[in-house]
């Protein structure tokens, strides 16, 4: 059986709802819908079209036939699209307003439903009394009402699709909003596992390697002879762990903004000549040759010693560990009145375009079609972008000479006030 009334909930829902329409922004010939609600209030004067409605009573549905239209005589009603339990409000009526014409002028279904907002008295005229009032009555202009009945639903069409595209964006909204919230969540918790990680490490790590120097310390030189390979290694892998913590710290530090810059003047020449002075084990191991051009005088940098020969030492191990056996490495440096530029090229397996922003997150490790995997960690570069940053410098890559291989860019600022 078809309701005849909302429940409470619903018309609670109405009246709180905001309306699309309000008399201000409604418009229309309000002076021939005025002569209208005249006529019919003459032609229905009659008790037998009077109709009284209790709060929350259905005066009519969306999509039903128009049978009839009502002109208010005291009371409020609700006019709106979908169902009751989501209604789209699309405005409130009061006395001396028509509801339900546009049925009866278009000859379409009814557009929207109507509910008594509270108790309600209409004027019912019937679909054949209209028509013969329309007839009658040559103050009617039933062309231009049936204009003015168009555009009014046309109105609420487009209100209807505003208001639903306006719902959904909301709902969006609030879908990202959430996202990210999960998003900071998940970061905290990554930061707070990064922490527990690291100190997990430091503390195990130290007594290895103390533990590993006593004993070398403490066996008679021939057993630590026969170990030499074995110590070797130990050390290695130790210092290749220390590296991966003291990394970490780092990129932690710098992302926080905790890491205090140190920096001092200093010139570029020295930073080269002791980072390409402790990578020569590593030329040549790999027989590699590397070639540090600069100009015969240039201006002292400020900037943090450690931090920068740091970065210069992770792309010379990078450019070593990415090059075939017998490779070239060309550090070199230019000024001009405003900056340095440091380029380390090679020229080794390369960096696809397509990564080469990647390259320089946590943990990222690039891949060349038809080359092998290397190793590391996915750090250096990390802490090469976030401490040329912290010099308010920029690093990126490029192809190497011919396309072959890569080549890393630093730019610095010379003057102190830029660099720190």
């Amino acid at each position: 059986m078809t309701a005849t009334h909302v429940t409470a909930e619903q018309l609670g829902l109405l009246r709180t709802s905001r309306a699309l329409k309000t008399d201000e922004a409604a418009g229309g010939p309000d002076s021939d819908l005025a002569r209208l609600a005249e006529l019919i209030s003459k032609h229905a004067s009659a008790d037998t079209y009077t109709l009284h409605c209790t709060p929350g009573q259905i005066i009519c549905r969306e999509g039903d036939p128009g049978d009839a239209l009502y002109l208010i005589h005291s009371g409020t009603a609700a006019v709106f699209k979908g169902p009751a339990e989501a209604p789209l409000l699309l405005a409130r009526r009061g006395a001396g307003e028509i509801i339900g014409e546009m049925a009866l002028l278009d000859d379409l279904p009814r557009s929207a439903s109507v509910v008594a907002m509270d108790a309600l008295t209409l004027l019912r005229l019937p679909r054949e009394d209209f028509q013969q009032l329309m007839l009658q009555s040559p103050a009617a202009d039933v062309d231009m009402l049936r204009k003015f009945s168009h555009r009014l639903r046309s109105a609420d069409t487009v209100l209807t699709h505003l208001s639903s595209s306006e719902t959904q964006l909301s709902g969006r909204v609030s879908e990202l909003a959430t996202e990210n919230q999960e998003l900071l969540e998940l970061q905290r918790l990554r930061q707070q596992t990064m922490d527990l990680v690291i100190h997990d490490l430091r503390n195990p790590l130290q007594g290895i390697t103390a533990a590993a120097d006593l004993l070398r310390a403490t066996l008679p030189e021939a057993e630590v002879a026969r170990s030499i390979k074995l110590f070797t290694y130990i050390n290695a892998h130790c210092t290749r762990l220390q590296h991966l913590v003291d990394s970490l710290i780092d990129i932690s530090r710098m992302e926080s903004g905790q890491l205090q810059l140190m920096p001092e003047q200093t010139d570029l020449a020295q930073i080269l000549t002791n980072a390409t002075e402790r990578a020569r084990p590593s030329f040549e191991a790999n027989e590699m040759t590397c070639e540090v051009q600069l100009p015969a005088a240039g201006p002292a940098l400020f900037v943090d010693v450690s931090l920068l020969d740091r970065v210069i030492t992770n792309l010379l191990d990078n450019a070593v560990k990415f090059s075939p056996r017998r490779g070239r490495i060309l550090v070199s440096g230019t000024f001009d009145a405003d900056s340095v530029r440091l380029t380390i090229e090679d020229n080794g397996i390369g960096i696809p375009p397509a990564q080469r922003e990647q390259m320089f997150e946590r943990f990222a490790r690039g891949s060349n079609p038809g080359t092998p995997r290397v190793g590391g960690f996915g750090l250096g570069l990390t802490f090469c972008r976030l401490a040329v940053e912290a010099h308010n410098g920029r690093i990126w890559v490029e192809d190497g000479p011919g396309g072959v291989g890569c080549r890393f860019l630093i730019s610095l600022p010379l003057h102190a006030d830029d660099a720190t």
